[in-house]
């Protein structure tokens, strides 16, 4: 694989995954439900991003973390695939859910939140992670 088209595939997914989750917690979406677990009695939206200059630079991180994991396997299973290649960004997509959603689904257990809480941040995974595999595997 090229670097130039790994990192332009790893940009390109990392773009995605923002953009999904910016609409994900919006609120016409879930994010007043969100809010209301995650900072009960204050108002939505009031005093983040003020006061937490990091926070989008962390996720930010995170994403381009993960979606370089993304590129790498994906790119290795194509170029593995004898026949067709169509099920490949499928399989990359649910290998990182498996993973991500055992590694997460104890914390929400053992932290006593709501499933509709663990619901709306699988849910968002689900959608962020096809988004950014469809945009590397186009881009591949």
């Amino acid at each position: 694989m090229g670097s130039q088209l790994f990192v332009l595939q790893v940009i390109a997914a990392t773009f995605a995954s923002v953009c999904v989750g910016v609409l994900w917690y919006t609120p016409m979406l879930f994010g007043r439900y969100w809010w209301s677990i995650q900072f009960p009695g204050r108002k939505f939206g009031d005093g983040i991003g003020s006061n937490n200059t990091t926070l989008p630079f962390l996720s930010a991180a995170s994403y381009l973390l993960q979606n370089s994991a993304i590129v790498v396997l994906m790119n290795w299973m194509l170029q593995a695939a004898t026949q067709s290649t169509t099920l490949v960004p499928l399989l990359v997509a649910v290998v990182t859910l498996t993973v991500n959603a055992s590694a997460n689904f104890p914390h929400y257990l053992y932290g006593r939140q709501p499933l509709r809480l663990y619901a709306i941040y699988c849910g968002h995974d689900v959608v962020q992670l096809i988004a950014a595999t469809m945009v590397a595997y186009v881009l591949a």
